[in-house]
């Protein structure tokens, strides 16, 4: 992650903001995010044939993939941002943030393992 911010911050300075809009006194949008992705899905599916995909497409992997590895499913939720319903949104306010980061950190080792067996 390290090496990843540092990139962000050599590419778009420390405006303030990790990836800026156009107007970098600006935070980038949904809509400048999912046009990014847009030209990308241009340039993947033409040299890979790769099904076209917004950024909201990643949630499902993550949440299935994470239920796969034992990520229990109320800190999935709360990963992708989601509200607690029912009882557990009235009696059960914990964050699960020590939790949040662990599946985090397994996600991030899931994906590692998945490109190096794709380069070896």
């Amino acid at each position: 992650m390290k090496s990843i911010l540092d990139t962000l911050f050599m590419v778009y300075g420390r405006s303030g903001y990790l990836i800026p809009d156009s107007n970098p006194h600006k935070p980038m949008t949904t809509h400048s995010i999912n046009r990014y992705c847009c030209r990308m899905w241009d340039h993947l599916f033409e040299k890979y044939k790769i099904p076209k995909f917004l950024p909201h497409d990643a949630r499902r992997p993550l949440s299935t993939l994470l239920s796969e590895n034992g990520v229990a499913p109320y800190v999935t939720e709360k990963m992708l941002g989601h509200t607690m319903r029912g009882v557990m949104a009235v009696y059960n306010k914990h964050d699960w943030i020590k939790e949040q980061a662990e599946g985090y950190e397994l996600y991030c080792q899931l994906i590692d393992k998945a490109i190096e067996s794709e380069l070896f």
